[in-house]
């Protein structure tokens, strides 16, 4: 089976080489260097001249998506934006050969806007012949607006949770230290978190948080810095920036609790990453994090925007060796059961399976 990757996914390319071949479509200005996730070049990769996410260039890419399922016998298109959806959709009845249609969307914003999202499911039912949802939200959205449920999978995102140290040791010393990975971005909620450790530091108890990720917004991260001093958390909040996946992979099981105050997600891979490190797990109860996180089971889910309630699932936490134990404990089961790349390889392979 040849497989064409229309986009950067290289998550689903990882799953989709272990049954297929995969020629990956990027941008003709696509560095690289960046994709330190992944091996690229395992990969047949094809520049496309024209940009990805660009509406003007549907008409172009159509005719790119001819060439390269001629030239290399495709069977399957794999698409991560509309606009790719679109021009496969009309490349397909332009060459002579059955296609199966493919698409997904890592995009969580994307998916609150009621209208749009209606609008969205119309042009999926009549330009893929499956989807892939990453959450049980955009499943359901997409069923509520009369997509086939025959055309529909849902598969978070998975993590090679083999390659992570896990925890061994839940005892906590004099501090409770705290990790979050994610950019520094207002709609992160890394302020909601330094809320909720004023608020425990408030109630006696001694928090580090290390911030992990890239700074994307200086100003947010300047008011931030200035909360920091203004309510005594100096010297507990260090931004430590961004790392590399290897280093993140062997020190996310050196802390006690892993934080996610986000506003919004999809199918976030910094909350898989603790779960396979065995951490506890306190995140938002937004998106597609409920599909990761098990309320009381192996973390808990908060309300967002609402450092109260996060500081008190912090407490319950940290209070508590045996729950903290048994949680991070949990969370590392369930990466193994249902999050891992094997159950992903196989549920993938039989949706393209039905579609034949």
């Amino acid at each position: 089976m040849n497989v064409l990757l229309i986009g950067q996914n290289l998550k689903m390319a990882d799953i989709l080489s272990n049954f297929a071949n995969i020629f990956l479509v990027v941008d003709k200005n696509a560095d690289y260097r960046s994709w330190a996730h992944s091996d690229y070049s395992k990969y047949n990769l094809i520049n496309s001249q024209t940009k990805l996410t660009s509406t003007l260039s549907i008409f172009t890419r159509c005719k790119e998506i001819c060439k390269w399922v001629k030239a290399n016998d495709i069977d399957v298109i794999f698409t991560n934006e509309k606009v790719s959806m679109v021009a496969a959709k009309l490349a397909s009845l332009l060459v002579r050969k059955k296609l199966i249609l493919l698409s997904t969307s890592h995009s969580s914003y994307a998916w609150q806007n009621y209208e749009k999202v209606k609008k969205f499911a119309k042009v999926i039912d009549m330009t893929t012949d499956g989807y892939v949802a990453l959450a049980s939200f955009v499943y359901d959205f997409l069923v509520k607006f009369n997509v086939d449920r025959r055309k529909l999978l849902l598969q978070p995102n998975v993590i090679e949770y083999d390659t992570f140290r896990q925890k061994q040791d839940y005892s906590i010393a004099n501090k409770v230290n705290i990790v979050y990975v994610a950019a520094i971005y207002p709609q992160k909620g890394q302020l909601v978190l330094l809320e909720a450790a004023k608020i425990l530091q408030d109630k006696g108890v001694n928090v580090n948080i290390d911030l992990f990720g890239d700074v994307l917004d200086e100003e947010f991260k300047a008011s931030l810095e200035r909360y920091i001093a203004a309510n005594g958390l100096v010297g507990c909040v260090t931004f430590k920036g961004s790392v590399g996946n290897q280093v993140l992979r062997s020190i996310l099981c050196e802390y006690d609790i892993y934080v996610s105050p986000s506003f919004m997600e999809m199918s976030p891979l910094n909350i898989l990453e603790a779960k396979a490190a065995a951490l506890p797990v306190i995140a938002n109860n937004v998106g597609g994090i409920c599909d990761m996180v098990s309320d009381g089971i192996d973390g808990f889910l908060v309300k967002p925007n609402d450092p109260n309630a996060l500081a008190e699932c912090i407490s319950k936490v940290v209070n508590d060796n045996r729950l903290r134990q048994t949680m991070g404990e949990n969370a590392f089961k369930n990466v193994v059961a249902k999050l891992s790349p094997t159950v992903a390889i196989k549920n993938i392979e039989n949706f393209i399976k039905t579609l034949q």
